[in-house]
């Protein structure tokens, strides 16, 4: 039977704020990494030198800017994620088939429609936390309330779909690629080991993170910048195209990947504690 739509969004939503409370340090220093180049900076090198600096200029609530607006994100960003791939599921799998026996194709679809989905509703909240967690020489907005406020104020509303494009194309694949690897691997390591622990479902989700961010990390890099561009009242890219042209121009096709290695870090933990306890909250929690 189908569980609720609501439930399973409720679900998605306790996996989100666990989640994103215990990797946000590790969150803001990647975001960091990724638009520094857009503002011809190079402040933030390694993990421990980028912990220090933020420590000694912000204190330990640096570590966490930008992290209120990203649980406020990422409640209807998880909450959608997981309950569109479980609905979308239901749809894609064949008359009489059992959902856990879908195959890899169809496990895709599902969660490439889950994340188009998500990714559309869920857009102008990304652009809020992306513009909340840059430096403050960056032009960081001081709140919430303020940065919706400058946002539409100085740049309008279109503003908070700035890079839209770009997730439209990679997001879908990470979602996909996320949820489908996820199932796949769980019910790989299920037979191997004949046993449904969670340090299987973590490893799997883990797994699965890992290989669909790695994938799809350029899309993230190039949005990133596109959503801090003309915060500070001038704009250095002229549409997506000519964003991915100067980033290949400056820094060469490593440039899509600033990053990637405090992202692979963040991602072991992060993947594998969001499809846990996911899992978890469907088997042990009754709403």
């Amino acid at each position: 039977m189908t569980e609720n739509p609501f439930i399973l969004a409720c679900y998605g939503a306790i996996s989100g704020i666990i989640t994103k409370t215990i990797i946000a340090p590790l969150e803001r220093i990647k975001l960091l990494y990724q638009v520094q180049d857009y503002y011809d900076s190079s402040k933030y090198k390694t993990i421990k030198q980028s912990i220090i600096r933020i420590l000694r200029k912000d204190g330990i609530k640096g570590l966490y800017y930008g992290n209120g607006a990203n649980i406020i994100r990422i409640l209807p960003a998880y909450s959608l994620k997981f309950m569109f791939n479980d609905t979308y599921k239901t749809i894609v799998c064949y008359k009489n088939q059992p959902i856990s026996q879908m195959n890899f194709l169809q496990l895709l679809c599902s969660g490439m429609l889950a994340g188009v989905s998500q990714a559309t509703i869920t857009y102008p909240l990304e652009t809020l936390r992306t513009r909340l967690s840059i430096d403050s020489s960056m032009g960081r907005h001081k709140n919430i309330a303020h940065s919706i406020y400058n946002t539409i104020t100085k740049e309008g509303l279109k503003t908070f779909y700035q890079g839209y494009n770009v997730t439209f194309i990679s997001t879908p694949l990470y979602v996909g690629l996320q949820m489908s690897l996820y199932d796949v691997f769980k019910r790989k390591y299920s037979e191997d080991y004949v046993v449904n622990y969670p340090i299987w479902c973590m490893l799997s989700g883990s797994s699965a993170g890992l290989i669909a961010q790695t994938t799809c990390y350029w899309g993230d890099t190039i949005k990133k910048q596109m959503q801090t561009d003309g915060i500070q009242g001038k704009r250095k890219y002229n549409g997506l195209l000519d964003c991915v042209k100067q980033i290949h121009s400056t820094s060469g096709f490593k440039g899509f990947y600033p990053g990637i290695k405090i992202n692979s870090i963040k991602c072991i933990p992060e993947a594998g504690l969001q499809f846990i306890i996911y899992d978890t909250c469907k088997t042990m929690i009754k709403l």
